[in-house]
């Protein structure tokens, strides 16, 4: 079960940027040039940048401080105009009028990026800015799990600035968990951890000709830099956790991709707050993929809801729950308008009546709850030989069928009780 990151705290620094899409369709071709006329029909800001990551842990359910620097401009407007209807983050902004707010405009149509504008200053920051941060951090450190360095490498992150920041969290005891740009990471010497894709470790430390080399890559990196452990993210491979002893993974689990924008900040925001409330760095690493998942299925900048993770089943692990997890569940299905159905059994040796009566249950609803038999239960109706494999087995076995969505063990003769509190739509029997 994915737990409540209810009362979490994260502390996010990084460049700001405001994200615009500017879309409509393109119908025909200019007579001045061979590039295709659009038909505005939309304009959309949105947080970016570091604003994402923090979007991302505030939609999660945890709290965000989110610190960072914007231009006087129009576009520092838009963007804390932008900041109110986010409840869970607690904007401290800084400003300098030399600057501009960097702004990404991007030309859509439909799901499909024509051509991207920058507008933006990518100078380091002023000494005077630099000291007025690092004083706000190292009081708002204390307050928080944990801090995110999150680096666009559009000028707010300094190489000396970043080491002075990891070195006051480390006295802390804060871990540090960084999003990296650029092609030295020097800079982020004795953080914790940090979160590159494929192609930017290559930029780093050298291409390599397969995944099997990029994560020898980073193992070898661990040391040189201090860091605990790298979470490499592989695109349509899914993750690759790396630490000191071995190589942990999980497969992607969205192979239908809409936009890969800002899909990198989803998984940063659900591995901070996954491993601020205790999960371990595995677990943490499931997390943020499951969520980069939902990102890369949207158009633009996403934002993953707590809610979205929890409304949809994912791993074994998050399909096998409690009846009071069931309930929880279902009512988040049916907010959404869906149908629930529900079907039992012992299902001790799966064989094709029960996928039969699987398959018919599923056609009937939206989600299917599958009822299962303890293993207590099935010795009471079968025997004290049954059942030939225990309630765990069973149930990842289950788990791994696409038609069920949920499974909820029992312990009485019948599931009456479940039925009563679940209210199904449906129920469906092999009979």
């Amino acid at each position: 079960m994915i737990p409540s990151f209810e009362g979490i705290r994260i502390l996010c620094l990084g460049d700001l940027l405001l994200d615009r899409y500017i879309s409509g369709p393109a119908r025909r071709l200019s007579p001045e040039a061979p590039v295709p006329i659009i038909s505005v029909t939309e304009t959309r800001n949105v947080l970016g940048g570091a604003a994402n990551v923090a979007h991302n842990i505030a939609a999660a359910g945890a709290q965000c401080t989110l610190v960072g620097v914007l231009g006087q401009d129009a576009a520092a407007t838009t963007f804390e105009n932008l900041l109110p209807p986010v409840l869970s983050i607690t904007p401290l902004l800084f400003f300098d009028e030399t600057r501009k707010t960097s702004v990404k405009t991007r030309i859509m149509v439909g799901h499909h990026q024509l051509v991207r504008l920058d507008e933006e200053d990518v100078d380091p920051i002023s000494p005077f800015l630099i000291a007025k941060i690092l004083q706000a951090v190292a009081t708002l450190l204390e307050q928080h799990d944990l801090i995110v360095l999150s680096d666009y490498n559009k000028g707010t992150l300094p190489p000396a600035f970043l080491q002075q920041i990891i070195a006051e969290a480390r006295s802390q005891g804060k871990p540090v968990l960084v999003d990296p740009k650029g092609t030295s990471y020097e800079k982020y010497r004795g953080a914790s951890i940090i979160t590159p894709n494929v192609k930017e470790l290559g930029e780093v430390f050298g291409p390599c000709a397969n995944l099997e080399e990029a994560c020898a890559q980073a193992q070898h990196a661990l040391s040189s830099y201090d860091w605990q452990a790298i979470l490499l993210t592989c695109s349509e491979r899914g993750m690759r956790l790396v630490t000191p002893k071995k190589v942990a993974q999980v497969c992607a689990t969205q192979q239908e991709v809409f936009d890969v924008s800002g899909a990198g900040d989803t998984a940063m925001a659900y591995f901070s707050v996954g491993l601020a409330s205790g999960l371990s760095l595995e677990e943490a690493m499931a997390l943020a993929n499951e969520a980069a998942g939902h990102a890369v299925r949207r158009s633009g900048t996403a934002v993953v809801s707590y809610t979205d993770l929890c409304a949809v089943s994912c791993t074994s692990a998050y399909k096998k729950v409690s009846p009071e997890g069931a309930y929880a569940r279902v009512q988040l299905w049916r907010q959404a308008g869906l149908r629930v159905g529900f079907t039992n059994g012992c299902f001790d040796v799966l064989h094709p009546g029960h996928l039969s009566t699987i398959r018919t249950a599923r056609a009937h609803c939206d989600r299917l709850i599958v009822g299962l038999n303890t293993d207590a239960s099935i010795r009471l109706l079968k025997g004290e030989n049954r059942p030939l494999q225990n309630e765990e087995t069973r149930a990842e076995v289950l788990a791994a069928l696409q038609d069920v969505d949920l499974i909820v063990l029992f312990d009485s003769y019948t599931p009456q009780a479940l039925l009563e509190k679940q209210q199904p739509d449906f129920l469906v029997k092999g009979s």
